[in-house]
């Protein structure tokens, strides 16, 4: 026969395990020997255990921010509340709302403790993405406003441009100019922002010729910076189907990232080449004989740090003093509409690489 204090162990064992399958908040009882006496499912999800593995042990197996509000709970044998924040092992640090009460006898004495944790990350969260939401609705109402006093500033300005170029046609910087002042134009009418931008008009078009127009653009930023440019479009078909305007001010987003990461006597390389279409993106698009245009921008610069990497095409992040965080997500809003695909592989000193694939233009595209 079992002794009264293994009975009453195996009782206490029993309404914990009880207590752990019925409460459905995140909590946790120290008794008072501040062992772990209660600790529920939630409450172990939320600081990374497993409830059984830390049962019955002392206070230290709990996070050191909790030790300290339990701690003072005991000293000051009050209750205490406080916000804080925990580390968890996948979902990284979390934002906890702490309550922790004094659990008391009928002479005052103090015998163990109990803490009600509840977690606001997600709530925060949802702040972001409502202030996120917002910040887009202001610069969308800015952005229209803006564009409508630029436009009719630049009707001076085109005539002027227009009446030069008349007299001077054979230069080649005349016809940079006009296509130049178009494009302006077309962003303008965009507002440039992230929020709107217009449908592409899409028509066929030779992806390298766009390429070295684009480089063309920034060849004095280039020289500036002597920067060194390694051309290799070794792709067998280079016509897609885009809109020149929008896939330019694409490709001069990620040149101009790239021009400001790289120091005097980098290297900037463009390339191209063919590739099998995945089957399963073949199937859903119902090609025949798929093949997909590659292009690769390698640069030579300080590379992107990992805790920055998964964020970079977020709308407003950016680690520039005077960016806008606006650049990336605009480009790879850009990319999906052509029906094309961007990723960004970078590590630390190894420099930064953009892959873009566009499905190759056919007649019966």
């Amino acid at each position: 026969m079992p002794n009264d204090s293994a009975q009453n162990l195996d009782e206490n064992l029993s309404v914990t395990d009880a207590l752990r399958q019925c409460v459905s908040c995140a909590v946790i009882a120290l008794d008072k020997k501040n062992k772990i006496s209660l600790l529920t499912l939630e409450a172990a999800d939320l600081i990374g255990v497993k409830a059984d593995e830390i049962l019955g042990n002392k206070i230290e197996a709990l996070p050191d921010t909790l030790q300290k509000l339990f701690a003072l709970a005991a000293s000051s044998g009050q209750p205490v509340s406080a916000q804080t924040k925990l580390f968890h092992q996948t979902r990284g640090e979390l934002s906890v709302q702490v309550n922790i009460a004094p659990v008391q006898n009928d002479d005052g004495k103090i015998f163990g403790a109990v803490a009600v944790l509840n977690d606001f990350s997600c709530a925060e969260k949802m702040e972001q993405k409502i202030a996120q939401i917002d910040r887009l609705a202001s610069i969308g109402t800015l952005s229209a406003s803006m564009a409508h006093e630029i436009k009719n500033a630049l009707v001076a300005v085109r005539t002027f441009t227009d009446l030069l170029l008349a007299r001077n046609q054979q230069d080649e910087l005349a016809g940079i100019v006009g296509r130049e002042m178009t494009r302006i134009d077309s962003i303008v009418s965009q507002m440039l922002t992230f929020s709107g931008p217009a449908k592409p008009k899409l028509a066929p078009l030779h992806l390298h010729d766009l390429l070295n127009h684009s480089l063309k653009l920034i060849q004095h930023q280039l020289d500036q910076k002597n920067v060194k440019i390694e051309r290799s479009f070794a792709a067998a078909s280079d016509i897609i189907k885009g809109d020149d305007y929008q896939l330019k001010q694409a490709f001069l987003n990620l040149f101009f990232n790239a021009l400001e990461a790289l120091q005097s006597n980098g290297s900037l390389s463009i390339s191209t080449e063919s590739i099998d279409a995945d089957p399963v993106l073949a199937e859903a698009l119902r090609e025949k004989n798929p093949t997909q245009l590659r292009v690769i921008i390698r640069d030579s610069g300080p590379g992107i740090p990992p805790e920055n990497l998964a964020r970079v095409f977020e709308p407003f992040f950016t680690t520039k003093p005077k960016g806008t965080g606006l650049g990336l997500p605009i480009t790879r809003r850009i990319i999906n509409e052509h029906r094309a695909t961007i990723t960004v592989e970078s590590e630390p000193q190894k420099g930064t690489i953009f892959n873009i694939v566009f499905p190759v233009f056919r007649k019966d595209y």
